[in-house]
């Protein structure tokens, strides 16, 4: 994505030709229209080997990807040399035949190192930050990256190529979601409203694609009979939606009209004169209509005039994503089973290796041993902490639930082994009402159990083929616990699915199902409910986190196999609390902690229409009134058309959702229309992230 700027002229010391005077008349034979706005301008070598890739930026510079030299380079306005960083090879901040690049908004520079299977972040001064991807086959990981883009939110869109896929990518790099697409993707491009194109020469087609992964249009380039995108290599969209592609059978550059989808421009042939390429790689456009062409084999960027400087068309409104992103990592020190999470107290985890509690995750700040005395534990499952203060632990080796003190001391005890009533069989879940009831997930019992707060058993309900509950058969063996606002009961079952039961064990709901698609788990192993009421499932065997909101509907998933924030080895346990995200991960014996807010920034618009049927101020009675109120509806019509398609929704799903704020008449004769929708987004709207209709690890 192009960020609009003002570029001056680069002028490098003893390096630069400047050719003045006519249009370039070169490449094909076609008609005048085609060639009419072509005008070289200079061409640029300071330090360059063999340039693949360039970003410009609102500031003037340009970010120049270099795979010869194995080297990011960055230029002020002037050609003078800013920056340089990178060497070849495979470790942090080295590179191995790197193809593309991209700068965030906040200033990062995003590298996709082709050759190592990952993509690479630096900040601003070229110092590395991360990494992410591995070469494979699963959700996170490459075969290829092509290409990578960024939008004004951050997220990166990766062009995964030989697994013909484009990934979506957090900020920090957390996977997201992804989309396949028709055939291998070499090169993307995004206009101002991230709207992602992706060139995929087999079957030789541009396709957009919605934020969320829809398919919205396709594009072909024709020009006397001949088809160059089974030949294409690079693809850039400029601000005023014009798409260009490089192609190698002729060595040139085409402009692709989306209004028309005709070839609008073209120019370019093989060698190594002006407006001639050896090998073009990655392009990019100025705001005042400059296309700057990388020109590999030659070692030099050349600068062509391609339009005049129309003013630059207005910022459109977009929706702004959920916010999830990778915060920060509490060090466990330990192997941990369980988590949970008490507003103003931090973070508490119990380990089922040396049978002891962590409080923030720290072992100076632990307590327990392994054993069968009152506060030792033997292989505990499970961990809750109420709001006095008090620790209940599912001692599940132990077949028993242990309650502690806020210190840590012992406190009181209930259960032994058995499957009478208040007796366990491996009880691996334990959740707290609002009212000190305390549940148990009774785990080979096949049954949830209920005590008091003094650990007297009360009742239960069970889940067994005997005893089916309404809508409910098989053998399921509840595995977790949570609760929500109103004391529902969330029971997450060894078969992956969520049932949701009042505080009596009246069935309600389920949510998921088995599967590695969105909203669905292979080996869910713990859940947590927020304080919103949103539900997060840990699905070790797809290394991701599920959440789904307080209706139960699928919002998003997040994570995927590998080492550092956002990927998971063994995922253990999740927690949830004050907007942020808790997850265990076994085998790195560490938590990640991700930022999350479930009802993300709200989107709005205004806009004035004008209206033929307007009246004049004052009238308050009659015909004209009538009309007047059918324009203002009118330009309400107008304005939510106008406001879903500029988020790249389907109307027919947002109509219902979208709030009329304020509807003005204005002197003039025209209405303003002010429209938003709200925070709280339904997931059928398919939104930027909500919607991914594709299914993780498949090509």
């Amino acid at each position: 994505m192009i960020e609009s700027m003002t570029l001056g002229r680069f002028f490098p010391r003893g390096s630069l030709t400047v050719f003045l005077g006519g249009f370039l008349m070169l490449g094909l034979a076609v008609s005048a229209w085609a060639l009419e706005n072509v005008e070289f301008q200079s061409e640029f070598r300071t330090d360059l080997v063999k340039p693949v890739d360039m970003v410009l930026t609102a500031s003037g510079d340009m970010y120049v990807l270099d795979a010869g030299a194995a080297q990011v380079l960055v230029f002020d306005s002037r050609g003078n040399r800013k920056l340089a960083f990178g060497v070849n090879g495979a470790a942090d901040g080295q590179f191995t035949a790197p193809r593309a690049m991209a700068v965030s908004p906040e200033g990062r520079i995003i590298v996709a190192d082709s050759g190592n299977n990952r993509v690479q972040v630096f900040n601003p001064a070229g110092e590395f930050l991360f990494s992410f991807g591995a070469s494979g086959t699963a959700v996170g990981q490459f075969q290829f990256p092509g290409d990578v883009v960024v939008d004004r939110f951050g997220l990166m869109s990766v062009a995964d190529r030989d697994n013909k896929r484009v990934q979506v990518f957090s900020p920090n790099g957390i996977y997201l979601n992804h989309f396949m697409t028709e055939g291998c993707p070499v090169d993307l491009g995004m206009d101002r409203e991230g709207g992602i194109y992706a060139l995929i020469p087999e079957p030789g087609k541009i396709v957009k694609y919605s934020p969320s992964g829809e398919k919205l249009k396709e594009f072909t380039c024709r020009l006397n009979n001949k088809d160059f995108l089974p030949r294409a290599e690079r693809l850039s969209v400029d601000a005023w939606g014009g798409i260009y592609i490089t192609e190698t059978a002729e060595q040139s550059v085409k402009k692709i009209e989306q209004s028309h989808q005709d070839v609008a421009l073209s120019f370019g042939s093989e060698g190594a004169g002006r407006g001639q390429f050896d090998r073009i790689g990655g392009m990019a456009l100025s705001a005042r209509g400059e296309l700057f062409v990388a020109d590999t084999n030659n070692g030099r960027i050349q600068i062509f005039q391609v339009t005049g400087d129309e003013e630059l068309p207005p910022e459109a409104e977009s929706f702004s994503p959920l916010v999830l992103d990778f915060d920060f990592t509490v060090a466990a020190e330990d192997s941990i089973s369980d988590i949970a999470v008490l507003p103003g107290r931090g973070v508490f985890a119990i380990s089922d290796k040396k049978g002891r509690i962590l409080a923030r995750g720290k072992t100076e700040n632990a307590f327990g041993s392994e054993g069968s005395a009152p506060g030792q534990f033997l292989k505990p499952a499970a961990l809750q902490v109420s709001l006095d203060g008090r620790i209940f632990a599912a001692d599940t080796g132990n077949n028993r639930i242990q309650v502690l003190n806020s210190d840590g001391t012992p406190a009181f005890e209930f259960g032994k082994g058995g499957s009478r009533p208040g007796q366990f069989s491996g009880p691996q879940g334990i959740a707290v009402n609002s009212k000190g009831l305390i549940y148990v997930a009774d785990t080979m019992n096949g049954r949830v159990q209920v005590f008091n707060h003094e650990g007297i058993y009360l009742n239960s309900f069970a889940t067994t083929k005997e005893n089916p509950l309404q809508g409910i058969t098989g053998s399921p063996s509840p595995r977790a616990l949570a609760m929500d606002s109103q004391d529902r009961v969330y029971v997450l079952e060894d078969g992956g699915v969520v049932r949701v039961f009042d505080e009596r064990g009246k069935f309600l709901k389920s949510i998921g199902e088995w599967g590695t698609g969105d909203g669905q788990f292979q080996k869910a192993v713990d859940l947590a409910v927020d304080e919103n009421d949103n539900v997060y499932v840990a699905d070790q065997a797809n290394s991701r986190i599920h959440i789904f909101d307080a209706n139960g509907r699928f919002v998003l998933a997040f994570g995927s196999p590998g080492k550092g924030g956002g990927y998971f080895q063994e995922i253990t346990a999740v927690a949830a609390a004050e907007r942020r995200i808790y997850v265990a991960d076994y085998s790195s014996d560490h938590i990640q902690v991700f930022r999350y807010d479930s009802e993300g920034p709200a989107a709005k618009m205004e806009r004035i229409y004008s209206t033929r049927t307007a009246a004049p101020p004052g009238l308050s009675a009659g015909n004209d009134v009538v009309r007047y109120g059918f324009a203002k509806r009118a330009a309400t019509r107008e304005a939510i058309q106008e406001f879903t398609d500029s988020l790249g929704f389907s109307s027919e799903y947002v109509m219902p959702f979208v709030r009329i704020e304020s509807v003005e008449s204005l002197n003039d004769g025209k209405v303003k229309v002010t429209v938003s929708i709200p925070r709280n987004i339904p997931v059928e709207i398919k939104a930027p992230v909500f919607n991914r209709p594709q299914t993780p690890g498949g090509k």
